[in-house]
C-alpha cells in the first residue's frame, strides 16, 4: 500500500522545486496535471456511477471511450490500406492524445500524488487556473443495443394495451358520439384518425380551449369543473397567483396538427353488484397530443398593452382525459405529461 509523505517530505520537495527554473518544471507539468484531473474526475464519475450516487440524467446516442492498456505481446495488426494524406496529421495526433492517456490511465496512486504536489508547488507562477481542467459530463451514460430493444417493446406493448382498451370500449359502447357495430375491425388497432375516435378528439379539443380561456379569465369554477387530482390545484394555485390589476386575453388560432391520441387505457372499475343506472363499468384514460398555435396578451385595467402580441405562437402538450363511464360528467384533464420524461410520482383522483 502507499504511504502517506510526511510534512518535511512535501517541504524538500518544494525547495528542489524551487531551485529549479519555474517555467520548466511548469511547462513539463501542467499538460500532466491537466489530464491528470482529467482522469481522476472521471475515477471519481465512475466509482460514484457504480455505487448509484449519481442518478441518469440524459442519455446520447454516442459511444463511449474506454482506456485500455496496450498488449506488447500481442499488438493490434495495423491495417494494409494506406491512408489519405488528409488523415495522416489527424491519425498522429489522435495516436499521441491515445498515449498520453494511456499513461495517465496507468499511474499508481503514488505517482498520483507526486503530480498533485509538483503542481500544488508551482500553482502560483502559472498564468492560468491549472485545476480548470475539462472534464467530462457526470453520470452520462451512451445508449445501448438494450435501450433500443427496451424502447422498442414498450412501443410494442403499448400498442398492444391500446388494442385491449378499445376492444373494450367496443364492447362496452363507451365512445363518445358512436355506436360500433363490428369489434373487430380496422380502427381496433389503431388509436390515430379512426371512425371511433373522431368524436372523442373534437370532445378534448373543446375541452382543452375551454380550460385554456378559464385560466386566462381566471374561472375557477370552469376550471374545477374540467379538471381533476394534480391538474386541478395547480392551475387553481396558477389563477390565483395571477396579478388582479392586469387583464390576460387569450386567443386560440388554429390546429397546427390535428390532436391524436397516443395511448389509451380502460379498466372494469365499477365492482357493484348492480349494473349501473346509466353508461357502463369502465374508467377510461387516455393521452391526447395538441400542437396548436396561440398567443397571450396582458393588458391593464385601463386596455393598455403590456405584454405579448397577437402573433401565434406554436405550443405542444400532451394531457391526460379521464372519465368514469358510469357518471353522466365531461370528460377532465387529470394530468399534463412531457415527452421524454419518465413519471416518478403518481397521483390519484
Amino acid at each position: 500500500m502507499p504511504h502517506h509523505r510526511s510534512s518535511s517530505d512535501l517541504v524538500q520537495q518544494r525547495q528542489k522545486l524551487s531551485s529549479t527554473d519555474p517555467l520548466a518544471v511548469l511547462a513539463t507539468y501542467s499538460s500532466k496535471a491537466a489530464g491528470m484531473y482529467a482522469q481522476s474526475w472521471r475515477r471519481i464519475d465512475s466509482v460514484f456511477r457504480n455505487s448509484g450516487g449519481f442518478s441518469i440524467v440524459r442519455r446520447c446516442y454516442t459511444t463511449r471511450t474506454v482506456l485500455q492498456k496496450t498488449d506488447k505481446k500481442h499488438p493490434h495488426t495495423q491495417s494494409t490500406t494506406e491512408p489519405s494524406s488528409s488523415n495522416v496529421k489527424r491519425g498522429k495526433r489522435s495516436s499521441k492524445t491515445s498515449e498520453k492517456q494511456n499513461e495517465i490511465g496507468q499511474m499508481t496512486n503514488e505517482e498520483r500524488l507526486k503530480e498533485l504536489e509538483m503542481v500544488s508547488a508551482i500553482e502560483h507562477l502559472a498564468p492560468f487556473d491549472v485545476w480548470a481542467a475539462p472534464v467530462n459530463t457526470f453520470g452520462e451514460m451512451g445508449a445501448s443495443i438494450l435501450d433500443h430493444v427496451r424502447a422498442f417493446f414498450a412501443t410494442q406493448g403499448n400498442w398492444f394495451r391500446n388494442v385491449i382498451a378499445l376492444y373494450r370500449m367496443a364492447t362496452e359502447n363507451a365512445f363518445p358520439g358512436v355506436k360500433v357495430k363490428n369489434r373487430i375491425s380496422t380502427p381496433l388497432f389503431s388509436v390515430q384518425s379512426t371512425p371511433w375516435l373522431v368524436p372523442f378528439r373534437q370532445t378534448t379539443l373543446d375541452t382543452y380551449k375551454r380550460i385554456q380561456q378559464a385560466i386566462a379569465s381566471g374561472d375557477d369554477k370552469t376550471i374545477k369543473r374540467l379538471t381533476a387530482a394534480d391538474y386541478q390545484s395547480q392551475q387553481l394555485k396558477f389563477i390565483r397567483g395571477q396579478d388582479s390589476s392586469k387583464v390576460y386575453v387569450w386567443k386560440f388560432h388554429g390546429e397546427k396538427k390535428p390532436c391524436k391520441v397516443v395511448s389509451i387505457r380502460a379498466v372494469q372499475a365499477h365492482l357493484g353488484s348492480e349494473e349501473p343506472k346509466i353508461g357502463n363499468r369502465l374508467l377510461v384514460q387516455a393521452l391526447v397530443k395538441f400542437d396548436t398555435m396561440q398567443s397571450l396578451q396582458v393588458y391593464s385595467k385601463r386596455g393598455a398593452l403590456l405584454q405579448g402580441d397577437e402573433t401565434p405562437k406554436n405550443v405542444v402538450e400532451y394531457l391526460v382525459f379521464q372519465k368514469r363511464m358510469w357518471y353522466d360528467a365531461p370528460w377532465v384533464v387529470r394530468d399534463r405529461l412531457y415527452e421524454g420524461i419518465e413519471a416518478k410520482v403518481s397521483t390519484s383522483a
